[in-house]
């Protein structure tokens, strides 16, 4: 699967299995099928949205679900990698649709106490979707995370991981999401920017350094 570090969709059935009975309307094989993107889905929605907005993440996880299981039966690809980067397409489209985060952040203007707080309130209700937030979070910072002090709450650990990345310039944040996190291809990146399959890359190494730098300061 590529840099996105997702498990097989073939520990549970075969993929084309499940794809030909959620195209006749099987919810349990939609949800097969979905299940193994859901953490790393939540990630780039919220990491799509602007601060202020990250409490509608699972209300647009759902909306994505929804699109994605609405538009299986036209889905005209049989391959694992192509339904991943579908349904992240769909769930661009749907954080574009809520107004997502397209310019660079001034990050001292998200830093509200309050608006940490509430964030941070969130993150505790929900223990088991932090948990697996911040894991898919690992997924693409690597080590750096274990870089940051081990004394700091999984919510506060997100939060501080989020301000980071947001602080990054935009196409720093755009190659780390469609590479690291959505698992497009160099190449396939390169064509969405319209520029070089060297330029990605060397966008996503400094992306990748910045951030690594971020999270050990």
């Amino acid at each position: 699967m590529g840099r996105c570090y997702m498990m097989s969709l073939t520990k549970v059935a075969p993929f084309t299995d499940l794809l030909k009975a959620a195209r006749t309307g099987s919810e349990g094989s939609m949800g097969a099928l979905l299940e193994p993107y859901i953490a790393g889905l939540s990630a780039y929605v919220r990491l799509r949205l602007k601060p202020e907005a990250v409490g509608r993440t699972a209300e647009l996880c759902d909306e994505v679900i929804s699109r994605a299981s609405e538009g299986i039966a036209t889905f005209s690809y049989a391959s694992e990698s192509s339904l991943r980067k579908w349904v992240f397409l769909i769930a661009e489209q749907c954080t574009a649709d809520a107004g997502g985060d397209s310019a660079p952040l001034n990050v001292d203007a998200v830093d509200s106490v309050l608006e940490l707080r509430n964030a941070e309130v969130g993150l505790e209700q929900d223990a088991l979707g932090a948990e697996a937030l911040l894991e898919s979070y690992r997924s693409f910072c690597g080590s750096s995370i274990q870089q940051g002090s081990g004394e700091q709450s999984i919510p506060k650990r997100i939060l501080e991981i989020e301000r980071v990345f947001r602080g990054l310039p935009h196409l720093h944040r755009e190659v780390i999401l469609l590479v690291r996190v959505a698992g497009f291809s160099d190449s396939e990146v390169a064509n969405r920017l319209s520029c070089s399959v060297g330029l990605v890359r060397h966008h996503l190494h400094r992306a990748m350094g910045l951030l690594a730098d971020g999270l050990r300061a």
